[in-house]
Order: structure tokens, then sequence, then C-alpha cells
């Protein structure tokens, strides 16, 4: 039976030896698959942006394969470690929230890495990536441990409640940034299928606090070079750039920032 490919989203960086470590178990047990790094670099304990990454990998992953995702502010709390699949794809993870975009697909199966499931001997308190995470990953993706035998079911797993957008009283939107890529673009809660009825985003105009954003455009080049520019990205989700810049630095915005859309004339 061929192994499965391996998936790791984790916060940890890549300027420590954690994720070398992580991927040392996986191999030292055998798996022989492609190993495929979606992340290293979620904003430390930042569960709401891992299930954002998540949620926009979701839809390019292979049909069969394992994904483990540590990003765990709780690590070494009571917080189960859990197991869920949706067909021919697993996930490995704290119960944290951080698989909130599986549940919101349906239709998965849930169970817990118990204690005495296949860990590290002896658990460190702080390191249950290398000790839990990644050794149930790698036993799930080259089949030396059932689906079945991962642990005991469990239910009504921990789920994050993600802010959405609303309606202004003078019929705009209120957004906020959820997240903040390499380049400095921020991303907003709105996606292209959540605009609500009646509204057309290409006949208004966008700010951030009391600055100006301009309207919606299609792509950086449909500004000067040093000007902000509004789109939907690559996973359908408003963003906000600087053409040839770096967004985030140049508003001194970020996660939690307030956007609004009024109706008007845009820029």
């Amino acid at each position: 039976m061929n192994h499965l490919p391996l998936f790791f989203l984790t916060d940890f960086g890549i300027k420590d030896i954690y994720v070398g470590v992580m991927k040392s178990v996986v191999l030292s047990l055998g798996h022989r698959a492609p190993v495929v790094d979606l992340s290293h670099g979620i904003p430390p304990q930042d569960v709401h942006a891992a299930a954002l990454a998540l949620e926009d990998a979701l839809p390019y992953l292979p049909e069969e394969c394992v994904v483990c995702a540590v990003v765990d502010p709780g690590v070494g709390t009571s917080r189960r470690a859990i197991a869920a699949r949706r067909g021919g794809r697993m996930f490995i993870a704290p119960d944290n929230g951080l698989l909130t975009p599986v549940y919101t697909l349906g239709d998965y199966m849930l169970r817990e890495i118990s204690p005495g499931g296949p860990v590290a001997p002896q658990r460190s308190a702080t390191f249950h990536g290398r000790d839990v995470f990644a050794p149930a990953a790698a036993l799930l993706a080259t089949h030396a441990r059932p689906w079945e035998l991962i642990g005991p079911k469990v239910y009504f797993p921990h789920r994050l409640n993600a802010p959405t957008p609303s309606r202004t009283a003078e019929g705009g939107i209120e957004m906020i940034i959820v997240a903040t890529d390499h380049f400095g673009n921020m991303t907003t809660n709105l996606r292209r299928s959540q605009i609500p009825a009646g509204i057309d985003l290409k006949a208004g105009k966008f700010r951030i606090g009391t600055r100006s954003l301009g309207r919606l455009r299609h792509t950086f080049d449909d500004v000067e070079e040093g000007s902000p520019v509004v789109y939907f990205n690559s996973s359908d989700r408003l963003e906000i750039g600087i053409s040839m810049g770096n967004a985030a630095l140049h508003f001194g915005a970020g996660k939690g920032a307030k956007v609004l859309f009024a109706h008007g004339v845009g820029k």
C-alpha cells in the first residue's frame, strides 16, 4: 500500500530546529511519500490565521493525504489532540478550533489521540508537535496504524467563531483585516460570495480608518506604483495592497483593523 503525502502547517518558523525534528520523526517511522510544507510562518499562537490558511489550502490538497497542523498555544494543558477524517483526507491537530474549516464542510469523523496512542514514550510538556502530532500523522500516512486504532471516537470539537462582514447604517459594508501575508498585503474577512444583494463594489470606495483606498481594482497594475489597490485575491477574499509596496507598513495596520466600503464615486 502506497504511503500518503504528508502536509505540515505550523507557527514554528524556520529559524529553530522544530520543523526539522518533526520531519525526522516522520522519516524515522518509515514514511516515504512526499512531505510538503504548507507554511511554517503562521503568526505565533494565531489559531485563527492557521485555520484561514488551512481553509485556503483545502481545495488543492490531494484526495488522499494527511495534514499535520500544529499551532498550539494550549500545549501541555488538558486540550485534546485530535484526528479528523473527511473522505481520504486526514488531519492531525490540537482541539483548539484549527480544524474548523474541515468541520464546516461536514461529513467528518473525529478521534482523540489518547495518551496510550501513537505518541513518544516520554511526552514533553511543550513539544507535542514532535511527541504527539508528528508520530500520529506518520502512522496514518504509512498505514502502520489504521484510522480506527488512532484513538477513541470523540464528538463536539472546539470551533472558532470567525468574524463576518456587517452592513453599515448607510448601506455599506464593514470588514476587518484577518491576515497579512509576506508582501504586506492585508486580507479582509469579505469573500466575493458574501457581498450583500444590492451592493456593487465597483460603484463605491473603500477606506481604512480615515485614509482612502480608492475603488475596486482587478490587479496591481491598475494603479500607479506606490498607490493602494483593493482587489479580490486568489482565494476570492477582498484584499488591500500597495503597488510595488507593503500595505501593512504603509497604513500601519494589521489584524483587526476596520475596512469600510461606502457607495459613491470611487477614485
